[in-house]
């Protein structure tokens, strides 16, 4: 889900909740290697990790 808005540059918002769970581990490593940015008010991660996440949407 890609969120938009006149102020702001896109924000994409990935869901890896497989049900027999092959994206678990990237999704732990990505989480708990992210940082908090105050501006947002999420933790963003690095782009290494947002890579392999896009990769691993993409694939469906």
């Amino acid at each position: 889900m890609t969120i938009s808005g006149p102020d702001f540059d896109p924000v994409q918002i990935v869901n890896l909740r497989a049900a027999d769970g092959r994206h678990e581990r990237l999704a732990r490593d990505a989480i708990s290697t992210s940082r908090a940015v105050p501006e947002f008010g999420l933790p963003v991660v690095d782009l290494p990790h947002l890579v392999a996440l896009k990769l691993v949407a993409e694939q469906g």
